[in-house]
């Protein structure tokens, strides 16, 4: 016997070629191999049409790890143990289904593309290896996209991230949850003169970025959700000397304090305001004494919403200007001062005689005597 591989093939007149007709009574013929010895068929089948394998339906290529085989019925496996290539074009019509291992496409990194039509768009996912690019078009190449998505990406739960074609002047990033196409939008208006990036959540617009930069901020407010935040202004980088880190709005209650003896102020016009903007601070009262009890020495107002800055030079950085009403107050009244010392909260009351400061002044305020306040200091 001579050997080729793992097989053996006679080399005696033994072994011989025979013909059968088919059992069947049609005459179609069959070639078929038996052993002279014994008459036993070897395990395939030579027809004008087909090669069969009868008995393990397994076709072997240079040893038992290279081989075609029918694992089942319909079934037919190329098996190798290192690759199996495939060179020319392949044609396959019918699914395509793998169950295990990695899958590379242009693993020798050529100039080729990989494309994949839908019903309608040759260029449905379209990967071009020269210029690495990725292309995705719902329409046909050359034309314009339609209404609808054209990419979703979607979880188990029905969240989805969509990029919807629109019309040729609108595009649009779209993120939906079980459906609904409104939770959130990021649209682009390609108008020529027009164009512009709006934000939209729930269905309603909240931010438009404009052509030339203008943020327009249609619904809501901007806040930081942390403090120490703040909007440099005049400045493009972060100054602390330009930055707006504040602003506020209130009122404060404000109440006279005489050294000796009480000033009561009304309970219904002794109310103040204040505007913080920054580091400085705009208060506006109006305040009407109801009530006195001997009131003497120096008088305060009391109740500023914010402390002083305590200042190195000693002047009196909330120093400001008031009026009075001298309903019932003594004739020897000339000009009311009002100022605010630093690391304090309070307003400090006097009179100027056209010569010198007077700091006793409490005892010249009488019921019915009214204050109006407009002041501005730094904190």
């Amino acid at each position: 016997m001579a050997a080729l591989g793992s097989q053996s093939i006679a080399s005696s007149y033994e072994q011989l070629l025979h013909v059968d007709a088919d059992g069947g009574g049609n005459s179609t013929t069959h070639v078929s191999v038996k052993d002279g010895d014994n008459g036993t068929t070897f395990g395939f089948t030579i027809a004008s049409d087909a090669l069969m394998m009868s008995s393990t339906n397994r076709l072997e290529f240079g040893d038992t790890g290279t081989y075609i085989h029918q694992s089942a019925d319909g079934v037919l496996d190329l098996v190798s143990d290192t690759e199996i290539e495939l060179n020319g074009t392949i044609d396959i019509n019918g699914a395509v289904t793998m169950d295990g291992g990695n899958v590379t496409i242009n693993d020798d990194s050529g100039d080729y593309d990989f494309r994949v039509e839908s019903n309608g768009s040759a260029n449905m996912l379209f990967v071009d290896g020269g210029n690495e690019e990725v292309l995705i078009q719902r329409a046909a190449s050359g034309g314009t996209a339609t209404a609808g998505s054209v990419l979703i990406v979607e979880d188990d739960d029905n969240a989805e991230i969509s990029l919807l074609g629109g019309s040729s002047s609108v595009l649009a990033i779209n993120f939906g949850h079980s459906g609904d196409v409104d939770d959130g939008m990021i649209q682009y208006n390609t108008t020529s003169g027009s164009e512009n990036m709006a934000f939209t959540v729930n269905a309603a617009a909240r931010m438009t970025v404009g052509l030339g930069g203008d943020v327009d901020v249609e619904t809501g407010d901007i806040f930081f959700s942390t403090a120490g935040k703040g909007i440099c202004l005049g400045v493009t980088s972060n100054t602390d000397s330009n930055t707006l880190d504040d602003y506020e709005e209130g009122t404060w209650q404000p109440a006279f304090v005489s050294a000796s003896g009480t000033i009561t102020a009304h309970a219904s016009a002794s109310l103040g305001t204040y505007t913080k903007i920054g580091n400085l601070v705009h208060l506006q009262s109006h305040i009407q004494v109801s009530a006195i009890s001997s009131p003497s020495g120096a008088l305060t107002i009391s109740g500023m919403p914010f402390t002083v800055n305590a200042n190195t030079a000693g002047e009196d950085s909330g120093a400001a200007t008031g009026t009075i009403e001298a309903t019932g107050m003594a004739s020897s009244l000339h000009i009311l001062q009002i100022s605010a010392t630093g690391n304090g909260t309070s307003i400090r009351v006097t009179e100027f005689d056209g010569t010198n400061k007077v700091d006793d002044v409490a005892n010249h305020w009488d019921t019915g005597s009214e204050i109006r306040i407009a002041m501005t200091y730094k904190v």
